[in-house]
C-alpha cells in the first residue's frame, strides 16, 4: 500500500491519529494559527483529534444574477442568488484538533517614548527594484527588528506590494520611528487552556516533486472550508496568523533530500539530527503561511 493510501487510512483510527500528532506538532499547529501578543504559551502537553471529513468536496457559493424580459417588451424580472457548483475533492481530510498548553497574560505598560525621524527612507522606498529590496531598506532604518517580523507587521496593516510600501512612505507622510520603553509583567501563575483548532490535512507522496501542489490544495480548501465548520475565533491576547491551520503529511525519508534547506547556523553531523534541523527550518517557512509539516 502506497505512503498516500495508509495515512488515509491511519485518519480513520483514533490512536493511530493521535500517534501522528505529538506535542510539539500541536505547539507548532498554535503558532501556525495565531499571533500570541498578550499572551505566553508554553508547550503543549496535551493533542487530541478527530476527522470531521474524509476527502471532502469543498466548493465556494458563487453569486448569480438573473435578468428576464419578454420578447414582444414589458416589464424586466431580475432575481439574485448563489449557486454552488459541484467541486472535486481538493484536501484529504478536515480535522478538529485540540491543543492544550500552559498560558499566561502578560501586562505591558510604556514607560518612555520617544520619536526619531528617519529621513531619507522615503527615497529608498520609492528607488527600489522590488519589494524585497524596500522592506530590506526599512529594515536598515529599524535597528534589529527581525525581517520576519517586519514583515508580519506589514502584512497585517495591509502592506503586501511595492506599491503600499512607496503609498505608505511616500512624500506626503513623514517617516519616524516611535522607540518606546516597555515593562511587562507576566509573572501570573499560568493556566493550562485548550485551544480548539479546524485544521486542514493534506498528504504529500513525494516532498520533492509535490510540495507545490500540496499548498496550492490546501488554498483551495481554505476557500470552501465555511460551508462545512465555522472559523474558530482567536483567543483573548492573541490574533489569527490563519483561521484554517493546515498539516502537510509526507515519509520522514523525504528529509533525506540534500536539497532542503537545514536550520541557520546549523551543522549537523549525522542523518538523525540533519533530519530534524530540515524538519525545523521548514516548520519555520511554512508557519508564515499557516501550515505545519509533519514528516511520518
Amino acid at each position: 500500500m502506497n505512503f498516500g493510501d495508509r495515512t488515509l487510512l491511519r485518519f480513520l483510527d483514533p490512536a493511530e491519529l493521535a500517534a501522528m500528532l505529538p506535542m510539539a506538532t500541536g505547539r507548532a499547529l498554535l503558532d501556525a494559527a495565531f499571533v500570541f501578543e498578550d499572551l505566553v504559551v508554553g508547550d503543549a502537553t496535551a493533542v487530541s483529534a478527530r476527522l470531521l471529513a474524509l476527502a471532502p468536496a469543498l466548493g465556494r457559493d458563487v453569486p448569480v444574477s438573473v435578468a428576464v424580459r419578454p420578447l414582444g417588451g414589458g416589464a424586466e424580472w431580475q432575481a439574485t442568488g448563489s449557486w454552488r457548483p459541484t467541486a472535486a475533492p481538493v484536501v484529504h481530510a478536515v480535522l478538529r484538533i485540540d491543543v492544550t498548553a500552559a498560558t499566561r497574560g502578560v501586562h505591558t505598560e510604556v514607560t518612555e517614548a520617544e520619536v526619531e525621524p528617519l529621513r531619507g527612507l522615503g527615497d529608498r522606498v520609492a528607488a527600489a527594484a522590488d519589494v524585497d529590496a524596500a522592506i530590506d531598506a526599512i529594515q536598515t532604518h529599524v535597528g534589529s527588528t527581525p525581517r520576519d517580523a517586519l514583515v508580519e507587521v506589514l502584512r497585517r496593516r495591509g502592506v503586501t506590494d511595492l506599491d503600499d510600501l512607496r503609498a505608505m512612505f511616500g512624500p506626503t507622510h513623514d517617516a519616524g520611528r516611535v522607540v518606546l520603553t516597555l515593562v511587562s509583567d507576566a509573572t501570573g501563575a499560568p493556566v493550562e487552556t485548550t485551544y480548539r483548532l479546524t485544521v486542514v490535512a493534506q498528504i504529500v507522496e513525494d516532498l520533492a516533486a509535490g510540495l507545490l501542489a500540496g499548498v496550492t490544495a490546501v488554498s483551495t480548501a481554505r476557500d470552501g472550508l465555511d460551508t462545512l465548520v465555522d472559523p474558530v475565533p482567536a483567543p483573548q491576547g492573541a490574533t489569527p496568523r490563519e483561521s484554517r491551520p493546515a498539516l502537510l503529511l509526507f515519509p520522514l525519508s523525504a528529509l533525506d533530500d540534500a536539497d532542503l534547506p537545514l536550520a541557520a547556523g546549523q551543522h549537523p553531523a549525522n542523518a538523525a539530527d540533519r533530519r530534524a534541523s530540515r524538519l525545523a527550518e521548514l516548520t519555520s517557512r511554512l508557519q508564515l503561511g499557516g501550515i505545519v509539516p509533519v514528516a511520518i
